[in-house]
Protein backbone atom coordinates (compact mmCIF):
# COMPACT_ATOMS: atom_id res chain seq x y z
CA UNK A 1 0.00 0.00 0.00
CA UNK A 2 1.42 3.44 -0.62
CA UNK A 3 0.47 6.08 2.19
CA UNK A 4 1.49 9.80 1.66
CA UNK A 5 1.53 11.91 4.69
CA UNK A 6 0.71 15.61 4.77
CA UNK A 7 2.07 17.48 7.66
CA UNK A 8 3.62 20.77 8.49
CA UNK A 9 6.81 19.08 9.63
CA UNK A 10 8.59 15.36 9.00
CA UNK A 11 9.78 15.19 13.19
CA UNK A 12 9.69 18.21 14.76
CA UNK A 13 7.05 19.14 17.34
CA UNK A 14 4.45 16.62 18.50
CA UNK A 15 2.65 16.36 15.44
CA UNK A 16 5.63 15.77 13.31
CA UNK A 17 6.99 13.10 16.04
CA UNK A 18 3.73 11.28 16.58
CA UNK A 19 3.36 10.85 12.98
CA UNK A 20 6.94 9.64 12.00
CA UNK A 21 6.57 6.65 14.76
CA UNK A 22 3.68 5.75 13.61
CA UNK A 23 4.94 5.94 9.63
CA UNK A 24 7.65 4.30 10.27
CA UNK A 25 6.44 1.11 11.94
CA UNK A 26 3.65 1.07 8.87
CA UNK A 27 6.92 1.39 6.59
CA UNK A 28 9.59 -0.83 8.12
CA UNK A 29 7.18 -3.38 10.11
CA UNK A 30 3.97 -3.81 8.13
CA UNK A 31 6.15 -2.97 4.59
CA UNK A 32 3.80 -0.16 3.15
CA UNK A 33 5.67 2.45 0.69
CA UNK A 34 5.65 5.44 2.67
CA UNK A 35 6.43 9.26 1.65
CA UNK A 36 5.58 12.82 2.78
CA UNK A 37 4.82 16.13 1.68
CA UNK A 38 6.15 18.64 4.65
CA UNK A 39 6.69 22.45 4.64
CA UNK A 40 9.62 21.79 7.02
CA UNK A 41 11.87 18.74 6.53
CA UNK A 42 14.52 17.84 9.19
CA UNK A 43 15.23 13.80 8.23
CA UNK A 44 17.30 13.25 5.25
CA UNK A 45 15.11 10.99 3.18
CA UNK A 46 14.39 10.66 -0.39
CA UNK A 47 10.69 9.98 0.75
CA UNK A 48 10.57 13.49 2.29
CA UNK A 49 9.71 16.00 -0.07
CA UNK A 50 9.48 20.49 1.26
CA UNK A 51 6.25 21.95 -0.54
CA UNK A 52 8.28 24.65 -1.91
CA UNK A 53 11.10 24.64 -3.77
CA UNK A 54 13.78 26.77 -1.82
CA UNK A 55 14.25 28.36 1.65
CA UNK A 56 13.19 31.66 -0.60
CA UNK A 57 9.68 30.50 -1.62
CA UNK A 58 8.27 29.16 1.59
CA UNK A 59 9.84 32.43 3.67
CA UNK A 60 7.58 34.42 0.89
CA UNK A 61 4.68 31.94 1.25
CA UNK A 62 4.87 32.26 4.92
CA UNK A 63 4.92 35.96 4.95
CA UNK A 64 2.28 35.73 2.76
CA UNK A 65 0.13 33.95 5.10
CA UNK A 66 0.91 36.06 7.69
CA UNK A 67 -0.66 39.01 5.41
CA UNK A 68 -3.54 36.78 5.07
CA UNK A 69 -4.76 35.51 8.54
CA UNK A 70 -4.31 40.02 9.16
CA UNK A 71 -7.18 40.03 6.92
CA UNK A 72 -9.09 37.33 8.45
CA UNK A 73 -8.65 34.99 5.34
CA UNK A 74 -6.84 32.00 6.57
CA UNK A 75 -5.42 29.28 4.58
CA UNK A 76 -7.58 30.54 1.71
CA UNK A 77 -5.18 30.98 -1.00
CA UNK A 78 -1.58 30.11 -0.94
CA UNK A 79 1.24 30.71 -3.88
CA UNK A 80 3.08 27.50 -3.73
CA UNK A 81 2.67 24.54 -1.11
CA UNK A 82 -0.90 23.85 -2.59
CA UNK A 83 0.01 23.01 -5.72
CA UNK A 84 2.55 21.07 -5.35
CA UNK A 85 0.97 18.77 -3.51
CA UNK A 86 -2.02 18.83 -5.98
CA UNK A 87 0.95 17.95 -8.59
CA UNK A 88 2.48 15.20 -6.46
CA UNK A 89 -0.20 13.92 -5.41
CA UNK A 90 -1.65 12.99 -9.05
CA UNK A 91 1.91 12.14 -9.80
CA UNK A 92 1.91 9.29 -6.96
CA UNK A 93 -1.31 7.91 -7.23
CA UNK A 94 -1.37 7.03 -3.77
CA UNK A 95 -3.49 4.26 -2.12
CA UNK A 96 -4.50 6.68 1.15
CA UNK A 97 -3.54 10.54 1.83
CA UNK A 98 -2.88 10.50 5.49
CA UNK A 99 -3.43 14.32 6.61
CA UNK A 100 -2.11 15.82 9.95
CA UNK A 101 -1.23 19.21 11.15
CA UNK A 102 -2.46 21.43 8.40
CA UNK A 103 -1.87 24.54 10.18
CA UNK A 104 1.07 26.67 9.61
CA UNK A 105 0.41 28.28 5.95
CA UNK A 106 1.35 25.95 4.02
CA UNK A 107 -2.08 23.70 2.91
CA UNK A 108 -5.16 25.48 1.32
CA UNK A 109 -8.51 23.68 3.68
CA UNK A 110 -10.64 24.27 0.37
CA UNK A 111 -8.49 21.92 -1.39
CA UNK A 112 -9.92 18.99 0.67
CA UNK A 113 -12.51 18.62 -1.63
CA UNK A 114 -10.25 17.52 -4.91
CA UNK A 115 -7.38 15.81 -2.60
CA UNK A 116 -10.17 13.42 -1.28
CA UNK A 117 -10.92 12.61 -4.52
CA UNK A 118 -8.11 11.22 -5.52
CA UNK A 119 -7.62 8.49 -3.03
CA UNK A 120 -9.02 7.17 0.19
CA UNK A 121 -8.34 10.33 3.20
CA UNK A 122 -7.78 10.28 6.51
CA UNK A 123 -6.96 13.31 8.93
CA UNK A 124 -5.28 12.79 12.43
CA UNK A 125 -6.45 16.10 14.75
CA UNK A 126 -3.81 17.08 16.54
CA UNK A 127 -6.02 19.67 18.24
CA UNK A 128 -9.15 21.38 18.20
CA UNK A 129 -8.33 23.12 14.34
CA UNK A 130 -10.63 21.08 12.33
CA UNK A 131 -13.62 21.99 14.06
CA UNK A 132 -13.28 25.52 15.41
CA UNK A 133 -13.15 28.57 13.13
CA UNK A 134 -9.50 29.91 13.88
CA UNK A 135 -8.04 28.24 16.72
CA UNK A 136 -5.99 25.21 17.64
CA UNK A 137 -8.03 25.47 20.74
CA UNK A 138 -10.19 27.64 22.47
CA UNK A 139 -9.42 27.13 26.42
CA UNK A 140 -13.33 26.04 27.26
CA UNK A 141 -15.21 27.99 25.03
CA UNK A 142 -17.53 26.00 23.27
CA UNK A 143 -19.03 28.60 20.77
CA UNK A 144 -17.50 26.19 18.10
CA UNK A 145 -20.98 23.74 18.97
CA UNK A 146 -23.18 26.34 17.64
CA UNK A 147 -20.85 27.13 14.23
CA UNK A 148 -19.61 30.45 15.98
CA UNK A 149 -16.03 31.98 16.44
CA UNK A 150 -15.24 32.33 20.50
CA UNK A 151 -15.14 36.15 21.86
CA UNK A 152 -11.22 35.74 22.17
CA UNK A 153 -10.50 33.26 20.03
CA UNK A 154 -9.17 35.14 16.62
CA UNK A 155 -6.32 35.85 19.44
CA UNK A 156 -5.40 32.08 19.95
CA UNK A 157 -2.50 30.69 17.66
CA UNK A 158 -2.98 30.88 14.61
CA UNK A 159 -4.45 33.92 15.16
CA UNK A 160 -6.41 36.08 12.49
CA UNK A 161 -6.46 39.91 12.69
CA UNK A 162 -10.33 40.90 11.20
CA UNK A 163 -12.94 38.82 12.90
CA UNK A 164 -14.11 36.49 10.05
CA UNK A 165 -14.01 33.44 12.53
CA UNK A 166 -18.15 32.92 11.99
CA UNK A 167 -17.37 32.65 7.95
CA UNK A 168 -14.36 30.62 8.34
CA UNK A 169 -16.15 27.93 10.44
CA UNK A 170 -19.38 27.93 8.26
CA UNK A 171 -16.97 27.75 5.23
CA UNK A 172 -15.51 24.61 6.75
CA UNK A 173 -18.54 23.09 7.06
CA UNK A 174 -19.42 23.10 3.25
CA UNK A 175 -15.66 22.03 2.31
CA UNK A 176 -16.52 19.10 4.97
CA UNK A 177 -19.89 18.22 3.65
CA UNK A 178 -18.44 18.55 -0.31
CA UNK A 179 -15.56 16.13 0.40
CA UNK A 180 -15.22 12.53 2.28
CA UNK A 181 -12.35 12.15 4.63
CA UNK A 182 -12.26 9.60 7.84
CA UNK A 183 -11.19 11.70 10.81
CA UNK A 184 -8.75 10.52 13.55
CA UNK A 185 -9.48 11.65 17.30
CA UNK A 186 -5.84 10.70 19.02
CA UNK A 187 -7.57 10.95 22.48
CA UNK A 188 -10.75 9.91 24.68
CA UNK A 189 -11.29 13.92 25.16
CA UNK A 190 -10.43 14.74 21.47
CA UNK A 191 -13.22 12.27 20.60
CA UNK A 192 -16.07 13.23 22.53
CA UNK A 193 -15.66 16.95 21.39
CA UNK A 194 -15.48 15.73 17.58
CA UNK A 195 -18.39 13.98 17.77
CA UNK A 196 -20.32 17.30 19.06
CA UNK A 197 -19.03 18.81 16.22
CA UNK A 198 -21.72 20.21 13.79
CA UNK A 199 -18.94 20.52 11.16
CA UNK A 200 -18.15 16.96 11.88
CA UNK A 201 -22.01 15.34 11.72
CA UNK A 202 -22.39 12.28 9.83
CA UNK A 203 -18.66 12.02 9.63
CA UNK A 204 -16.63 8.93 10.48
CA UNK A 205 -14.62 9.43 13.33
CA UNK A 206 -11.70 6.90 14.95
CA UNK A 207 -10.39 7.05 18.05
CA UNK A 208 -6.75 5.56 17.98
CA UNK A 209 -4.10 7.31 20.04
CA UNK A 210 -0.48 7.96 19.15
CA UNK A 211 2.15 5.30 19.51
CA UNK A 212 4.92 5.16 21.73
CA UNK A 213 8.09 2.43 21.18
CA UNK A 214 8.34 0.79 24.73
CA UNK A 215 11.46 -0.80 23.67
CA UNK A 216 12.82 2.67 23.56
CA UNK A 217 10.74 4.00 26.39
CA UNK A 218 11.39 2.16 28.81
CA UNK A 219 12.17 1.71 32.77
CA UNK A 220 16.61 2.67 33.06
CA UNK A 221 18.84 2.54 36.18
CA UNK A 222 18.80 6.02 37.56
CA UNK A 223 22.66 5.40 38.95
CA UNK A 224 24.91 6.15 35.74
CA UNK A 225 22.18 8.06 34.18
CA UNK A 226 22.75 10.65 37.29
CA UNK A 227 26.08 10.30 37.49
CA UNK A 228 26.42 11.52 33.60
CA UNK A 229 24.46 14.64 35.03
CA UNK A 230 26.60 15.44 38.24
CA UNK A 231 23.29 14.71 39.86
CA UNK A 232 23.76 13.13 43.36
CA UNK A 233 22.28 9.53 43.44
CA UNK A 234 19.87 9.56 46.30
CA UNK A 235 18.46 13.46 45.24
CA UNK A 236 14.94 14.79 44.61
CA UNK A 237 15.19 14.75 40.91
CA UNK A 238 11.88 16.40 38.76
CA UNK A 239 11.41 17.00 34.82
CA UNK A 240 9.50 19.17 32.93
CA UNK A 241 9.03 19.64 28.96
CA UNK A 242 8.40 21.32 26.29
CA UNK A 243 9.24 22.30 22.65
CA UNK A 244 9.46 26.34 24.15
CA UNK A 245 9.88 26.43 28.11
CA UNK A 246 8.72 30.28 28.19
CA UNK A 247 6.35 32.10 26.09
CA UNK A 248 3.89 28.97 25.36
CA UNK A 249 0.82 29.52 26.00
CA UNK A 250 -0.36 25.94 26.16
CA UNK A 251 2.38 24.35 27.97
CA UNK A 252 2.06 25.91 31.56
CA UNK A 253 6.66 26.50 31.60
CA UNK A 254 4.94 29.88 33.58
CA UNK A 255 2.60 27.80 35.21
CA UNK A 256 5.41 25.09 36.64
CA UNK A 257 7.40 28.28 38.44
CA UNK A 258 4.35 28.64 40.58
CA UNK A 259 4.75 25.02 41.52
CA UNK A 260 8.17 25.30 41.97
CA UNK A 261 7.09 28.29 44.75
CA UNK A 262 5.14 25.84 46.50
CA UNK A 263 7.46 23.19 46.41
CA UNK A 264 10.43 25.26 47.49
CA UNK A 265 8.55 25.91 50.80
CA UNK A 266 8.22 22.40 51.40
CA UNK A 267 11.45 21.21 50.98
CA UNK A 268 14.62 21.43 53.32
CA UNK A 269 16.28 19.67 50.69
CA UNK A 270 17.17 20.44 47.32
CA UNK A 271 15.13 19.31 44.26
CA UNK A 272 16.81 19.30 41.03
CA UNK A 273 14.62 19.82 37.88
CA UNK A 274 15.20 18.80 34.39
CA UNK A 275 14.29 21.18 31.70
CA UNK A 276 14.15 19.89 28.30
CA UNK A 277 13.20 22.39 25.49
CA UNK A 278 14.31 25.44 24.04
CA UNK A 279 14.79 28.15 26.28
CA UNK A 280 15.33 28.61 29.88
CA UNK A 281 12.83 29.25 32.33
CA UNK A 282 12.99 33.13 34.41
CA UNK A 283 13.34 33.22 38.13
CA UNK A 284 14.11 29.75 38.54
CA UNK A 285 17.18 30.92 40.26
CA UNK A 286 15.98 32.69 43.39
CA UNK A 287 14.25 29.50 44.87
CA UNK A 288 17.10 28.47 46.98
CA UNK A 289 16.02 24.93 47.45
CA UNK A 290 15.56 24.40 43.42
CA UNK A 291 18.62 23.53 41.14
CA UNK A 292 17.25 23.63 37.87
CA UNK A 293 19.44 21.49 35.14
CA UNK A 294 18.84 22.52 31.48
CA UNK A 295 19.18 19.85 28.93
CA UNK A 296 18.17 21.78 26.04
CA UNK A 297 16.23 20.77 23.16
CA UNK A 298 16.02 17.11 23.18
CA UNK A 299 15.25 15.39 19.40
CA UNK A 300 16.40 11.79 20.39
CA UNK A 301 14.28 9.34 21.88
CA UNK A 302 16.70 7.49 22.87
CA UNK A 303 18.40 10.72 24.99
CA UNK A 304 14.66 11.54 25.84
CA UNK A 305 14.01 8.45 27.20
CA UNK A 306 17.45 8.61 29.89
CA UNK A 307 16.34 11.88 30.78
CA UNK A 308 13.05 10.42 32.08
CA UNK A 309 14.52 7.28 33.59
CA UNK A 310 16.93 10.46 35.24
CA UNK A 311 14.21 11.84 37.08
CA UNK A 312 11.72 10.63 39.97
CA UNK A 313 8.39 12.51 38.92
CA UNK A 314 7.33 14.32 35.53
CA UNK A 315 5.40 17.53 36.43
CA UNK A 316 3.03 18.51 33.72
CA UNK A 317 1.07 21.81 34.70
CA UNK A 318 -0.20 22.31 31.49
CA UNK A 319 -3.05 24.64 29.83
CA UNK A 320 -4.41 22.52 26.94
CA UNK A 321 -3.20 19.55 25.60
CA UNK A 322 -5.42 17.71 22.81
CA UNK A 323 -3.08 13.96 23.80
CA UNK A 324 0.52 14.30 25.32
CA UNK A 325 3.61 12.74 24.04
CA UNK A 326 5.58 13.66 27.03
CA UNK A 327 3.06 12.11 29.67
CA UNK A 328 2.38 8.79 27.47
CA UNK A 329 6.74 8.91 27.21
CA UNK A 330 6.81 9.32 30.88
CA UNK A 331 4.93 6.52 32.33
CA UNK A 332 6.32 4.48 29.39
CA UNK A 333 9.58 4.79 31.20
CA UNK A 334 8.17 3.76 34.56
CA UNK A 335 7.68 7.78 35.62
CA UNK A 336 4.88 9.00 37.82
CA UNK A 337 3.50 12.17 36.68
CA UNK A 338 1.83 15.19 38.08
CA UNK A 339 -0.50 17.29 35.69
CA UNK A 340 -3.32 19.25 35.26
CA UNK A 341 -5.93 17.28 33.97
CA UNK A 342 -6.81 19.51 30.69
CA UNK A 343 -7.78 17.92 27.78
CA UNK A 344 -6.10 14.86 26.60
CA UNK A 345 -4.14 14.21 29.86
CA UNK A 346 -6.50 12.81 31.67
CA UNK A 347 -6.35 9.52 28.92
CA UNK A 348 -2.94 8.87 30.30
CA UNK A 349 -2.69 10.04 33.96
CA UNK A 350 -5.16 8.21 35.90
CA UNK A 351 -5.25 10.06 39.49
CA UNK A 352 -4.21 7.87 42.08
CA UNK A 353 -2.60 5.05 39.79
CA UNK A 354 -0.01 6.22 37.41
CA UNK A 355 0.60 9.94 39.04
CA UNK A 356 -2.33 12.68 39.74
CA UNK A 357 -4.07 14.53 37.67
CA UNK A 358 -3.90 17.88 39.38
CA UNK A 359 -7.59 20.48 39.01
CA UNK A 360 -6.27 23.38 36.71
CA UNK A 361 -4.53 25.92 38.35
CA UNK A 362 -4.28 24.49 41.76
CA UNK A 363 -0.60 25.04 41.78
CA UNK A 364 -0.05 23.94 45.81
CA UNK A 365 -1.92 20.51 44.93
CA UNK A 366 0.16 19.69 42.67
CA UNK A 367 3.64 20.75 44.43
CA UNK A 368 1.84 18.65 47.77
CA UNK A 369 1.31 15.37 45.08
CA UNK A 370 4.68 16.02 43.78
CA UNK A 371 6.38 16.26 47.15
CA UNK A 372 4.17 13.67 47.95
CA UNK A 373 5.56 11.08 45.39
CA UNK A 374 9.39 12.18 46.37
CA UNK A 375 9.25 11.00 50.29
CA UNK A 376 6.53 8.06 49.92
CA UNK A 377 9.03 5.28 48.48
CA UNK A 378 5.88 2.62 48.54
CA UNK A 379 3.77 4.96 46.79
CA UNK A 380 5.87 5.67 44.47
CA UNK A 381 7.23 2.56 43.24
CA UNK A 382 3.71 1.61 42.85
CA UNK A 383 2.59 3.93 40.73
CA UNK A 384 6.01 3.63 38.46
CA UNK A 385 4.88 -0.06 38.22
CA UNK A 386 1.44 1.33 37.35
CA UNK A 387 2.54 3.52 34.81
CA UNK A 388 4.87 0.94 32.40
CA UNK A 389 1.55 -1.34 32.72
CA UNK A 390 -0.44 1.07 31.52
CA UNK A 391 1.57 2.70 28.81
CA UNK A 392 2.39 -1.12 27.32
CA UNK A 393 -1.24 -1.69 27.44
CA UNK A 394 -2.74 0.99 25.64
CA UNK A 395 -0.20 3.06 23.55
CA UNK A 396 2.55 0.01 22.21
CA UNK A 397 3.82 1.56 18.62
CA UNK A 398 2.88 -1.93 16.94
CA UNK A 399 -0.08 -2.31 18.49
CA UNK A 400 -1.33 1.23 16.75
CA UNK A 401 0.61 0.43 13.80
CA UNK A 402 -1.71 -2.46 12.93
CA UNK A 403 -4.58 -0.42 14.02
CA UNK A 404 -3.84 2.52 11.15
CA UNK A 405 -3.05 -0.58 8.61
CA UNK A 406 -6.50 -1.77 9.24
CA UNK A 407 -8.47 1.46 8.74
CA UNK A 408 -6.37 2.06 5.55
CA UNK A 409 -7.30 -1.37 4.19
CA UNK A 410 -10.93 -1.22 4.98
CA UNK A 411 -11.42 2.51 3.44
CA UNK A 412 -9.30 1.98 0.39
CA UNK A 413 -11.63 3.28 -2.34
Amino acid sequence: MKIVIINISDRIGGSGIATYRVAEALRKDLHNEVFYLVRTKSVNHASIYTTTANKFLSKIERLFNIGMNLLGLQYLWLPFSPRFIYKKLKQEKPDVIWLNNLIGGYFVIGDLIKISKIASTVWTMHDMWPFTANASHTFGDESWKNMKAGKNEKNIYPAIGLPTGNWLIKRKKKIYDCSSITFIAPSEWMYNLSIQSPLLKKRKIELIPHGIDTDIFKPMGKFDLRKKMYIPEHASVIMFSAEKLKNNIFKGGADLIKVLNYLNHLTKEKIYVLLAGKDNLENIEYLKNIQPVNLGYINSDERMSEAYNTCDVFVYPTKADSVSLVLMEAIACGIPCVSFAMGGTVGIIKDGYNGFSIPNGDYKLAAEKTFELLQNKNKYEEFSKNARTYAVEKFNLATIAKRYQRLFENIQK
